[in-house]
């Protein structure tokens, strides 16, 4: 075992006593020719990841779930690159073959740094409260049940990354798959900037028996797959009607309207309101 691993682990003496359970550690190698995942036992003893098994609520040929308890990161020189977790492990038939991990260690009196995993051992919403936390260089991830009925998905990304995708694939006969969002209230979706400022919304609302399409932004820009858009018809429409023509009775042709700077200001309207096509 590489010394500088060994001291920040701080392993136990082997004394050749196998106890029921232990606390281990997932390790990745990086460098000296291994570059790959291992698993550690309490005892600096390190195995081959083929001999361990993780203890999963599911797992079949069909189902089952990928959650690794996150792996120390071990650097060429024995110091670790980033930490993981401690694992709660023991042998299946007491034979050091065949490891299994029940799953990761935490302590509920240790702050994480993550406030929303802490407990507060003295506040009853915090402790009835569930929350689940996915924290890397690239993003922040965050489902939380605050206890008092509302579920809040948190998603902030990092280096221009963490993007949400939702892709739906159907069969023959659904080849770009349905979805139905459903709800009998307020949606309220918002855009805001690195402040917190909201600069864009598309709300719908049919509370108390309201029916409201609200869209919000600096500029609003509705465009069919052609290149058609809303603002183009209102402005063509009202230049057609500044250079329509009429007959009078006695003969005379009358244009332009007698009101055409009132159009002429709609025309400015849409320009300020719509996005300049």
């Amino acid at each position: 075992m590489i010394e500088a691993f060994e001291a920040n682990l701080k392993f136990k003496t082997f004394n050749n006593q196998k106890l029921n359970l232990e606390v281990g550690y997932f390790c990745y190698f990086e460098g000296n020719n291994i570059d790959e995942l291992k698993f550690c036992d309490a005892y600096q003893k390190v195995y081959d990841i083929s001999r361990v098994s993780l203890l999963t609520p599911e797992f079949d040929i069909d189902n089952g779930e990928k959650r690794l308890p996150k792996p120390y990161y071990i650097n060429p020189d024995g110091s670790i690159k980033e930490f993981g977790a401690n694992v709660l492990y023991s042998f299946v038939d007491n034979f050091d073959a065949n490891i299994i991990v029940f799953g990761a260690l935490t302590s509920i009196v240790l702050n994480n740094k993550d406030a929303k995993l802490n407990f507060n051992i003295k506040d009853y919403n915090s402790l009835i409260q569930k929350n689940l936390a996915r924290n890397n260089a690239n993003r922040y991830f965050l489902i939380s049940d605050d206890a008092q009925g509302n579920l809040i998905i948190t998603l902030k990304g990092k280096n221009k990354n963490g993007n949400m995708q939702i892709l739906l694939r159907g069969d023959d006969s659904q080849n770009n798959g349905n979805l139905t969002l459903q709800l009998n209230g307020k949606m309220n979706l918002q855009q805001v900037d690195d402040q917190g400022k909201q600069i864009a919304q598309i709300m719908l609302d049919n509370t108390s028996g309201a029916q409201i399409l609200n869209l919000q932004a600096e500029k609003l820009s509705l465009q069919n797959n052609q290149g058609e858009t809303l603002k183009k018809i209102l402005v063509d429409l009202i230049a057609a009607i500044n250079a329509a023509t009429w007959v009078t009775p006695g003969g005379n042709v009358v244009a332009p309207p007698l009101n055409k700077v009132s159009f002429d200001a709609i025309t400015n309207r849409l320009n300020e309101f719509m996005d300049l096509q």
